[in-house]
């Protein structure tokens, strides 16, 4: 079955893409291999393969392994100084990427609070994810300052029941904002702009800290962590119950309400009714306040939660399908076909003005994908004799990995076409400056480009799996099974066909977009 679902897979997205590019397919490969570093890149797939294949031999030996049963695990994570040896110095960097976002250069390439926003830690943060979880939350210095504050002058009530009820509709709004914002005003691109907009963040933190028990802001209302905690269930790590006995008999539930001046989970999860890695952070102190010891650091597969969860909900599978979109607006938004898009869209609708024609494409890009994905869960239910919304909801964690793959081949365009001003800019917290000019390339273009098209092979292969074993978990039978699966598969190679398309046109960055 597998292997059929590999031929489909063939036969969908290589016509797809060539269709796309058209005569022109050909002529483009021979430039792109012009000087591709092809010891690089043979360096970067051998060192990817074969950690995979390592990492699937090994991993039923290392599902069974506890780390913190190691001493060096249980050392760092039960360590008082846990997670602040980390916090301290996030909350310094941050200190002075502010102090240069409001007091340094206007121009993003020579602003070192900018680069090192946009350039380093935005186009890293999503590997992160996908290796450590939510690690960065536990880390990110906004939420120690939420809790700092709540110390001092928080009054702890518990959260309303409709900001609980719907903050992932909530968050989905605030990122839709978000992502306008930032392209109508030049985020990015404006490190003023950039520091109004962590001020925006960090008056939030504190309402909710004053107002709200526990990590409120960063639970409900963070648009960056409910992009981590989408991204996070790829996690290869996962807090768990080492005896789910012994919890049942916990009537404390101390991972929950802490002990002894030990606090319990920022984010309200109980072990181990706890599913998977959407809202854990490993800031460890579920494991620092059980008393009985029972909590677990294990290994598992990429992407379990994908397919293994239980209560699938259609807000949150609305959200990793809404990023389909947004993610596929803002790599065609660094390409010239943008201006032949908003040209075609000008000239259809007699709409002249540039941000009204800018948020009627955006609109249109979010939601073409929704309506087809629920044509597809339409089709797909019908052979899975399901309700449309459950299908939908179901289905909706495949597509976490075409966004990721968009998103990380999008992101190695930034890290490795403007990556040498890092260094820069580390120097240039101290000169005030960045004195190097923005397009000197760690890695080629050609070798760059090659490598996103490995990223957004791995995002192929991992749509197909997880499609698969979500199918898989319902089916009854192979017909069945092939029924419910298949049309949620056409779209989404065809999805990532559009991707391959896209990356095979050449980008600009960040500072050729300053007006």
């Amino acid at each position: 079955m597998f292997f059929l679902i590999l031929l489909i897979a063939g036969i969908f997205i290589f016509p797809a893409t060539a269709a796309a590019h058209g005569m022109i397919w050909m002529n483009q490969y021979k430039n792109w291999f012009d000087g591709v570093q092809w010891n690089i890149v043979g360096g970067f797939v051998a060192f990817v393969v074969i950690g995979y294949f390592i990492f699937r031999l090994s991993i039923k030996k290392l599902s069974q392994i506890d780390l913190l049963d190691y001493a060096y695990g249980r050392a760092i994570m039960k360590s008082r100084w846990y997670p602040f040896v980390f916090q301290l110095p996030a909350l310094i960097m941050f200190g002075f990427i502010f102090y240069y976002l409001f007091l340094g250069s206007y121009y993003f390439s020579e602003n070192p609070g900018a680069v090192l926003t946009w350039t380093l830690w935005w186009a890293l943060l999503p590997l992160t994810f996908i290796l450590v979880g939510r690690l960065w939350c536990a880390v990110c210095p906004f939420a120690w300052i939420s809790d700092i504050v709540q110390k001092f002058f928080g009054k702890r009530q518990r959260v309303p029941v409709w900001l609980a009820r719907y903050s992932f509709w909530i968050v989905d709004g605030i990122f839709v904002f978000i992502t306008w914002f930032d392209r109508v005003f030049g985020m990015t691109s404006r490190p003023f702009i950039t520091g109004l907009v962590f001020i925006g963040l960090l008056l939030g933190v504190v309402i909710c800290a004053l107002l709200y028990e526990r990590r409120a802001f960063c639970r409900y209302v963070c648009f960056l962590g409910n992009v981590a905690g989408t991204y996070s269930m790829a996690a290869p790590l996962e807090l768990t119950s080492k005896n789910p006995e012994v919890c049942k008999q916990c009537t404390q539930k101390f991972c929950f309400a802490g002990r002894e001046g030990k606090p319990g989970c920022p984010f309200s999860l109980v072990i181990p009714s706890k599913e998977g890695n959407r809202f854990c952070t490993l800031c460890a102190n579920c494991i620092k306040a059980c008393p009985y010891d029972n909590i677990a650091l294990k290994v598992r597969p990429f992407g379990t939660d994908f397919w293994r969860r239980i209560a699938v909900r259609f807000d949150e599978s609305f959200f990793a399908k809404m990023l389909v979109g947004i993610v596929i607006l803002q790599n065609i938004g660094m390409l010239t076909l943008w201006n032949s898009i908003s040209g075609f869209v000008s000239r259809a609708t007699n709409i002249t003005n540039e941000t009204w024609l800018f948020t009627l494409v955006y609109f249109m890009t979010i939601s073409i994908p929704l309506a087809l994905m629920f044509f597809t869960s339409a089709i797909s239910s019908k052979a899975g004799k399901e309700n449309v919304i459950q299908n939908f909801a179901r289905f909706g964690y495949a597509f976490v990995a075409v966004d990721l793959a968009g998103h990380l081949a999008h992101n190695l365009n930034h890290f490795f076409g403007e990556g040498k001003t890092i260094l820069a800019a580390f120097a240039g917290l101290f000169s005030g400056e960045v004195r190097q000019i923005i397009f000197q390339w760690f890695l080629n273009y050609g070798t760059v480009r090659v490598l996103q098209y490995f990223i957004l092979g791995i995002g192929v292969l991992a749509t197909i799996a997880i499609t698969y074993r979500i199918a898989k978990r319902t089916a009854q039978t192979k017909w069945q099974l092939a029924g419910v699966m298949i049309p949620h598969l056409i779209l989404l190679l065809g999805l990532m066909a559009l991707n391959f398309y896209i990356f095979s046109l050449p980008m600009t960055h960040r500072s050729q977009n300053l007006i």
